[in-house]
């Protein structure tokens, strides 16, 4: 019988898409633009990620979080209080232990910011909740929450990234 995990107790991190199989699986979609053909897309998503999980997992209850917003957005509000709600969705979910994996067509579905990257993947790996990119493992930074220190300093640089990538898009836009 399963060890019952205590609420306020870190589960264990899971290393490979076989370990992933024990809970319920996540499949996050994401298409920048409404344009014509963007349900195809996400489809498509959808379908290319599915068919990449292993049959014991695939056979069970998948979850699919699918959206149309810019990768630019994060699962927490911006500035600007914009966020992208299936990725917030996804986000609670993991919050409340009802994930045990996440997967992907592409990292940059997730997000286009490494700020934004950082803060999801470390979200889960504080969870025990492992990322998939296609059949890859996406590594988080989550073992830096024991290290006050060196938590802030990474929140630093995931701060600076996102400022970086906020000036950026906004000079491509000019």
């Amino acid at each position: 019988m399963p060890r019952r995990v205590k609420h306020n107790e870190r589960r264990p991190k899971m290393k490979n898409l076989e370990q992933a199989a024990c809970s319920m699986a996540a499949i996050y979609a994401r298409t920048a633009s409404a344009k014509n053909g963007s349900a195809d897309r996400l489809a498509e998503q959808i379908r290319k990620v599915k068919s990449g999980l292993p049959p014991d997992l695939a056979s069970k209850n998948v979850e699919v979080y699918a959206e149309i917003g810019s990768g630019t957005l994060g699962f927490e509000k911006d500035r600007d209080d914009n966020v992208r709600p299936e990725l917030q969705r996804l986000a609670n979910d993991v919050r409340r232990g009802r994930v045990g994996s996440v997967h992907v067509a592409d990292r940059r579905k997730l997000a286009h910011s490494l700020g934004v990257l950082w803060r999801f993947t470390k979200l889960c790996g504080d969870h025990g909740v492992t990322v998939f990119a296609g059949d890859r493992e996406v590594g988080c930074l989550a073992g830096l929450s024991e290290n006050a220190h060196l938590a802030s300093m990474a929140e630093a640089v995931a701060d600076l990234c996102d400022e970086f990538h906020h000036r950026a898009c906004l000079l491509r836009r000019r």
